[in-house]
Order: structure tokens, then C-alpha cells, then sequence
């Protein structure tokens, strides 16, 4: 972002982050709402929701344009899930932010972390808006109201429809080009974020176990490939067992199993930290987070180098070290270089 493009380009990112984070404007302009109350039990039921998906259109625009005349600077980061925790991050640019990949999915779906005091971003694409402390007010009051009203359109729909599946199938008949979990996520300005215990996780770390190369094989196949990216699930599998033959038969392979999470009890008028000690605590939130200019120092916006090393655990056991190789990253196998 240097040159005479420097504030196109960060105007541009406020927008990406925040319409691609959860585009309510994709429900207007994509697949407008009319006639399908018939459909859907409640009278007028529908046409309240199409009201709320313009409302709260124009309360996003509005916060945008407030951020938009208020900036200090905004970024972007590409992280590289390899093993959880060797996170490699690295600026993009905002045409990056137009691919499907990133417009729907990595803004999506990422987490805060707490550690020590300090805020980071460990997961996907992540951005960060600073906008100067005098608008603190208007912010926190337009930010309070979006996250309001899409309480209210998910209250409507778990009223309407019992069934988490139905609901689902419900959110994509009104928007099909919107993931349905971004009617969940709230927009968050640091660093008193909106917590809701629902979202809150404890990861319990898991140690890495050596497994064989049929072992490794096995696990390619039977992977739930999700097509994409110009993959068919015959390539990605062809592809993944590529990697796994080229590896020697002195080599070591090793399956890092994902980290499992658990929801972690605490009050929605404060942070999980409080309520459940020091441990290391994550906040499931939603892009983008706004960061004060003035807060800036108390937080951090790349992620940490080693997600879940010695350092976070304490247990050298438990540490991942940073001599392993990626082999298919995505279902956790590596071979020890």
C-alpha cells in the first residue's frame, strides 16, 4: 500500500473485509427476497426478515463510510495453516480478496487468541482495520447495532425452524452464495471484543504419533475432500498420494492430529479469561477486527510463529518442533526432515 494507491487500496480492504465477512449485501443484490413467505411458515414473517437484510445493508455501508473517512490503516494477512502453530504470515495485497476462497470462506472462519495480555490472529486470512480513537463512540454504537440485528434475524429463524439442518437449508435457499455460520459471527472492535460463551474454546493440544506409509495412504483416501479451486476430489486424492509415495522408505512420517475444542463456560458480559484462570483461551470470532489507533500497542495483529510450541505448553512432549515437513498438511501428515 505505498504510491498514489495507498488509500484506494485500503478502502478497498475495509470493504472486503467487511462485506466478504458477512455480505448481507449478496442477499439483496444476488437473490432478492420476494415471494418466497409463501414457503415459509409465518405469516409476513418473511418480509420482516427482508426488511432486517436491508437494514442492516445500510448499516454496514454506513460503517464503512465512517472508517472509510476516519483511517489510519488497514491490513491483510495470508496464514498458512501447516502445523498448528507454524503459521507463516504474509501480507496480501486486495486483489488477492477476490478469489471464491477468500471472499467466502477464509474471512469467514478464523480465531482470536489471548495470551499474556496480547491479542493474535492465528487462522486463514485474517484483517485488521485501524481507524483513529475519536470515532471510538460512533464505532461501538454502529458495530453494537449490525451485531444486533443479526441476533435478531438468527433468533427469527430458530424460532421458525427447530432444526438446525432445516435452518441451514433455509439460510441457503435466501442467499446461496453466503456460507449460513456468518448470520452467527459478529463484528468485533478490539480489545473489548462481544463474547458469547458458545463461542468460546479450550484446545486440548495433541502429541504427534509416527504412523507407516500405508498408514499415511489410508488416511489420504478416506479424506472428505471438499471440490474446489479446479480440484476434483479424484485429483486432490491422486495429488496427496503423489506426496506420500515420493517420501523413502527411511523416512519418518508423522500424523499431527487436529486440535479438539470444547466450549468453555463463561459470562457473555465478560471475557473467558476471567472466569476460567490463565489457561490459553480462544474467542471463535468474525473478520474483521477494528483496532483504535491508541490500542495499538496492547495488541497484536500477525500471528504467533509457532502456534502451540514449548513455549505455549510448557511440555517439550507436547511441543511441535519446527523440523517437520509438510507432506499433505491439510490432514496433518509430515515426515521429520
Amino acid at each position: 500500500m505505498s504510491g498514489g494507491n495507498r488509500g484506494e487500496n485500503v478502502v478497498g480492504i475495509i470493504k472486503s473485509l467487511i462485506f466478504h465477512t458477512f455480505p448481507t449485501w449478496m442477499y439483496i443484490q444476488y437473490n432478492p427476497i420476494i415471494g418466497i413467505g409463501k414457503t415459509l411458515s409465518g405469516e409476513g414473517i418473511m418480509e420482516e426478515l427482508k426488511a432486517d437484510f436491508s437494514n442492516l445493508k445500510a448499516k454496514i455501508e454506513e460503517l464503512i463510510h465512517l472508517l472509510e473517512i476516519n483511517l489510519v490503516t488497514a491490513e491483510c494477512y495470508s496464514v498458512e495453516r501447516t502445523i498448528r502453530g507454524e503459521a507463516n504470515p504474509a501480507r496480501i495485497g486486495v486483489s488477492k480478496l477476490d478469489r471464491y476462497q477468500s471472499k467466502y470462506q477464509g474471512l469467514n472462519n478464523y480465531r482470536i487468541q489471548q495470551l499474556d495480555g496480547f491479542f493474535t490472529v492465528p487462522k486463514r486470512i485474517v484483517g485488521v482495520i485501524v481507524p483513529h480513537l475519536a470515532i471510538e463512540g460512533d464505532v461501538r454504537k454502529r458495530v453494537g447495532e449490525i451485531n444486533e440485528v443479526k441476533d435478531h434475524i438468527k433468533n427469527e429463524m430458530v424460532r421458525l425452524f427447530s432444526c438446525r439442518k432445516e435452518r441451514s437449508r433455509k439460510y441457503k435457499e435466501l442467499a446461496p452464495l453466503v456460507m449460513p455460520a456468518t448470520i452467527y459471527r459478529h463484528i468485533n472492535v478490539a480489545p473489548q471484543f462481544t463474547y458469547r460463551s458458545n463461542f468460546s474454546w479450550s484446545d486440548k493440544q495433541v502429541a504427534p504419533n509416527e504412523i507407516t506409509k500405508d498408514q499415511a495412504k489410508e488416511i489420504v483416501k478416506a479424506q472428505r475432500v471438499e471440490v474446489g479451486n479446479g480440484f476434483s476430489v479424484e485429483d486432490r486424492i491422486e495429488r496427496d498420494l503423489a506426496s506420500v509415495n515420493s517420501l523413502g522408505s527411511d523416512v519418518e512420517i508423522l500424523r499431527l492430529a487436529e486440535v479438539k475444542a470444547h466450549p468453555v463456560q463463561s459470562l457473555t458480559s465478560r471475557p473467558p479469561w476471567v472466569t476460567n484462570g490463565p489457561s490459553r483461551i480462544h474467542i471463535k470470532a468474525t473478520s474483521p477486527v477494528i483496532v483504535f489507533r491508541e490500542h495499538q500497542k496492547g495488541i497484536i495483529t500477525k500471528p504467533l510463529v509457532a502456534y502451540n510450541r514449548e513455549a505455549f505448553t510448557g511440555d517439550s512432549k507436547r511441543s511441535v518442533p519446527s523440523t517437520f515437513k509438510p507432506i499433505v498438511a491439510h490432514l496433518g501428515i509430515y515426515a521429520r526432515n
